[in-house]
């Protein structure tokens, strides 16, 4: 996502959004896109893609987070 891509589709100069804009409008940007491909590809009769985690995956990723932050506790104490 780029600076120039957000003051496009926003109709802002490139300095407007330095200079008020904030991490949240070019997620909010990314995220209408994202949206708008996605109805996109079911208009179309396509199966759109799911590139989100399963929670088996999420959880998978919690818990060695989990285990890497007690050894490192571990290794404080």
């Amino acid at each position: 996502m780029t600076l120039d891509f957000v003051a496009k589709r926003y109709g802002k100069l490139p300095s407007e959004i330095l200079k008020s804009g904030s991490n949240l409008d070019l997620y909010v940007a990314e995220l209408s896109v994202g949206y708008q491909n996605y109805q996109a590809q079911k208009a179309r009769g396509e199966q759109p893609v799911n590139k989100s985690l399963s929670t088996e995956e999420l959880q998978d990723r919690l818990n060695r987070h989990k285990a890497w932050k007690e050894q490192q506790n571990a290794i404080q104490s």
